[in-house]
């Protein structure tokens, strides 16, 4: 989790898969389904809670405005 939270805090987006850059070219969000599981199964620190839930919500009102706006 330390991975997703640190790659969120740099750049401000959830990695998808392994590429270069972001390509906002994927529906759906794995690392929200990553998240959520470890969450669940109590393997994400206290202090990474609040970073990642953030995180999903900006990824999900992205995902929102794109299906939206088709």
């Amino acid at each position: 989790m330390k991975g997703l939270v640190n790659t969120y805090k740099e750049s401000g987006w959830l990695p998808e898969w392994a590429s270069p850059g972001h390509r906002d070219c994927m529906i759906g969000s794995n690392s929200a389904i990553n998240i959520s599981d470890a969450y669940l199964k109590g393997n994400v620190e206290d202090e990474d809670v609040e970073v990642l839930l953030e995180a999903m919500l900006k990824m999900l009102q992205l995902m929102m405005d794109v299906l939206i706006n088709r």
